[in-house]
């Protein structure tokens, strides 16, 4: 199968450094991730990115075109079971939604699965599936994938609202998987080495945190009612769910680490 492994100029030009937005100095973005340039993160890779931290125009373009690179080989890579040739304008949008994104969750979405079983059309609407961060759904994001869309479809980008083009001024770079647990599960499926670890210490300690309180209640080590009342053993298993959930969440956004060249 003949598949493109480069973004277009076009796609770059039209969409994603239009989406990214170029800034010089650091900052946080819409959910607080730190970034530069045209949507540069550290999770990225180098160079990493702390506050006060500034760059040339010309450090941008060669950031974006470094960052892109590992995005096209990501997707290229996932892209070499589809069935039937994979347009340009496709390739373009696919780069595009996992530089948003991260290769994690695109790895992982119902998009890609559906592109892979050759239902296009269906791959196309699932595009607006990725629209909310930090819990809420984003202008900023509902605007670009409209664009991502479009691209993948035709080539071309949709009419335009004016509202649209004031939303891309607010991006966001860790994205909410409408699909996060099956997310989860895969991430940590394809986790290898050092991250297979900490990926398996990680629910390791939140069975720990959810199960220790009540294992020893059970024992008769500890009578959590007798000790701090009833409206404290509450509260304590409250406490211990929100720490079991943080502990267990593994982010779905920018990556991760380079996909090997296909």
């Amino acid at each position: 199968m003949n598949a493109p492994i480069r973004m277009s100029a076009a796609c770059r030009r039209k969409i994603t450094e239009p989406s990214e937005g170029l800034r010089l100095h650091a900052y946080r973005d819409c959910v607080g991730v730190w970034t530069i340039g045209y949507g540069h993160t550290s999770r990225a890779g180098a160079p990493r990115v702390s506050p006060g931290m500034k760059i040339a125009e010309a450090d941008a373009d060669e950031i974006l075109s470094r960052d892109l690179r590992m995005f096209e080989r990501g997707v290229a890579a996932a892209l070499a079971k589809a069935k039937g040739e994979v347009a340009q304008r496709e390739f373009d949008a696919l780069v595009d939604l996992a530089f948003n994104i991260g290769l994690g969750a695109f790895r992982s979405s119902s998009l890609l699965r559906a592109y892979l079983a050759g239902d296009k059309a269906k791959a196309a609407e699932k595009f607006l599936d990725w629209t909310k961060a930090g819990g809420r759904v984003v202008p900023g994001l509902v605007a670009r994938r409209k664009r991502d869309r479009a691209w993948f479809l035709t080539g071309r980008l949709p009419g335009e609202r004016l509202a649209d083009r004031a939303a891309v001024a607010e991006p966001a770079h860790v994205i909410d998987a409408p699909d996060a647990a099956r997310a989860r599960l895969v991430n940590l499926v394809q986790l290898e080495g050092a991250d297979l670890m900490k990926g398996y210490r990680t629910i390791l300690i939140g069975l720990v945190l959810a199960i220790g309180p009540a294992a020893l209640q059970f024992l008769g080590a500890v009578d959590w009612s007798g000790l701090i009342g009833p409206t404290g053993a509450f509260f304590v298993s409250g406490v211990v769910a929100i720490l079991m959930r943080f502990v267990t969440s593994t982010p779905v956004g920018k990556p991760d680490a380079p996909a090997p060249a296909p």
